[in-house]
């Protein structure tokens, strides 16, 4: 995601990120310098935190991959902490099946 960002216009940024680019910035910090106007998403307990965000990423590649292809590489998932596999599971489970394939 970091790559996409950083190769990515701005306002095609706003377009697939929405109100969620504040959300994303907090842990893709090239955005908060690509998105002056994203702010810091107010304060929420970690559970709701958590799902802001997740949703939000999941936004993002839905809206980017009705753009173009996407493809998505895991590299070393073995290494992958909980909140990553958590992060991976959410999405897989609001994508439709038709629109990706696990390899």
């Amino acid at each position: 995601m970091r790559t996409y960002v950083q190769q990515t216009a701005p306002e095609q940024l706003v377009e697939e990120m929405g109100l969620g680019a504040a959300a994303i910035g907090e842990i893709i910090t090239e955005i908060r310098s690509k998105l002056p106007g994203a702010e810091t998403p107010p304060a929420l307990e970690p559970d709701a935190a958590r799902f802001r965000l997740f949703d939000s990423i999941t936004i993002f590649l839905k809206n980017v991959a009705q753009r173009q292809p996407l493809m998505v590489v895991l590299d070393d998932l073995h290494w992958a902490d909980r909140s990553t596999l958590l992060l991976l599971e959410f999405v897989l489970e609001r994508l439709e099946p038709a629109r990706y394939r696990l390899l």
